[in-house]
């Protein structure tokens, strides 16, 4: 497994001591010439038509993964974080995962085609989901089950539900996809 550091967020793992395998973006506001010091491969994609963060999701994709996993993605800028909420759905593949993960949350998109969902975590654990259009959806193991359509964002059960068994499932029934969110652990 090889750790890339997107531009900007290698601060992040640079302050924690994390060493990464590769830095990668189009370095527009520094001077590249002083991150070399740290033993890693720089890679310089230059252009505007995508964010760092995509050009690292291109990247990671020639590679084949099974799992991408994208940490610190959602900063204390809104707007990126909803930027990176979309890269879930635009990037989704069934060929690997793509996991956005702060401190104390991940973030996956999903469609019918990986249902049932399964979540694995402790009794209490939050998690919640999210669609952009009108879902179906059926959910067993949470504190508050579902086996309706769900609006996009107005349901009482989607935005603040939990798990009361350490096995919970969401399956979607009829619609396109949601943003599952649960306790990283």
């Amino acid at each position: 497994m090889k750790i890339i550091a997107v531009y900007g967020g290698h601060k992040v793992l640079d302050e924690k001591n994390i060493k990464y395998d590769i830095l990668l973006g189009d370095f527009d506001s520094s001077d590249k010439t002083k991150l070399k010091n740290n033993n890693c491969t720089i890679i310089e994609i230059m252009g505007v038509d995508k964010t760092d963060l995509h050009k690292a999701i291109d990247y990671s994709k020639q590679h084949n993964p099974k799992e991408i996993i994208i940490y610190n993605a959602t900063s204390n800028r809104l707007d990126h974080t909803e930027y990176n909420k979309k890269l879930l759905k635009t990037e989704y593949s069934l060929n690997y995962r793509l996991l956005l993960r702060s401190s104390v949350q991940t973030m996956e998109y999903i469609t019918k085609s990986n249902c049932p969902y399964k979540i694995n975590r402790k009794i209490g654990d939050v998690c919640g989901w999210f669609a952009d259009n009108d879902v179906t959806v059926q959910t067993t193991g949470l504190k508050w089950n579902v086996n309706e359509t769900v609006s996009a964002y107005l349901h009482k059960y989607n935005a603040c539900n939990e798990l009361n068994s350490t096995k919970a499932t969401i399956s979607i029934v009829e619609g396109t996809g949601l943003w599952m969110i649960y306790t990283t652990r």
